[in-house]
């Protein structure tokens, strides 16, 4: 079963703490993950999950959780419809 999870994030100090990456970890051993911060992150913090998550997009945007699913979908729709056709969930 192919799977793709929508990670929403936010660090009011731009940074993704341990137990997100681990929390990362454990989710990838399901399911392909983007994810998506509220937040402009450095590269430095990008680079922490870059071989854990499928995309990452982090930029500010200001729409809470619901807007970093809207752009994680978008993104699919933009970048990877072609994985739409394996995807179950």
């Amino acid at each position: 079963m192919e799977r793709i999870t929508i990670f929403a994030h936010f660090d009011k100090q731009n940074i993704i703490d341990p137990y997100v990456i681990d929390y990362l970890k454990e989710i990838r051993r399901y399911s392909q993950i983007i994810f998506v911060s509220d937040g402009d992150l450095p590269r430095q913090e990008t680079d922490k999950i870059k071989d854990i998550c499928f995309d990452i997009v982090a930029k500010k945007h200001g729409e809470y959780d619901f807007g970093s699913y809207k752009r994680g979908f978008q993104l699919i729709q933009e970048k990877h419809l072609h994985k739409l056709q394996e995807i179950d969930e």
